[in-house]
Parts: C-alpha cells; sequence; structure tokens
C-alpha cells in the first residue's frame, strides 16, 4: 500500500508517494492524481523518491490517466524515479509518456 502527501507552493503541486504501488493503491492515486489536476495547478509533480515497488499493472494504469490529464492540460512530471522504476518504466515503453523528470 502507498502513502500520499499533497503539498501545495506558490499555484505548484507536490504530490509524495511513499511505499508499494499496487492495483488498490494505483486506483487511489489515479484518482488523486485525477482530483488535483482539477484545481489547476502550475505543474504538478509527482515525487517518486519513496516508492519502493510498482506493479506492472499499475504502470499501465497510471499511463493511461496521466495521458488523459495532459491531454486535458494537466502539466504532470514524475520526479525522483529509482534506477530500477525507471528501467521498468522503459522495458514497458513508458517513459516517454511519463516524461520523467530529475529533480
Amino acid at each position: 500500500m502507498v502513502e500520499t502527501h499533497v503539498a501545495w507552493s506558490v499555484g505548484h503541486a507536490v504530490l509524495t508517494l511513499r511505499g508499494e504501488l499496487d492495483p488498490p493503491s494505483g486506483s487511489v492515486v489515479a484518482e488523486l492524481l485525477t482530483t488535483i489536476c482539477q484545481q489547476q495547478p502550475l505543474r504538478l509533480f509527482v515525487d517518486l523518491t519513496d516508492v519502493t515497488a510498482i506493479r506492472n499493472v499499475v504502470l499501465g494504469l497510471l499511463a493511461t490517466v496521466v495521458g488523459k490529464l495532459r491531454e486535458a492540460g494537466c502539466p504532470l512530471v514524475f520526479i525522483n524515479p529509482t534506477v530500477t522504476m525507471r528501467e521498468q518504466m522503459h522495458n514497458h515503453g513508458l517513459e516517454g509518456l511519463l516524461q520523467l523528470d530529475t529533480a
């Protein structure tokens, strides 16, 4: 299960995730991303520093949600993924879609 924390500063939102992203928590995160984007942040940073694992099915779910949010104009960026997580995303063709930035 994953813990979440949202912080706002000067119109920017940071969603910090901590723990394992499994299917139940993936759905919670997807809903939270949508809710935050509805508040129209200047930019939404999703901090993956403390994510210990991410299931492949969750990668697919997040890629779908992130794609839809970006099409709707939400400026969402994933930051601080582990090397393993970057490799997972790359292996599934998701690194480009998620536009991972380093912090």
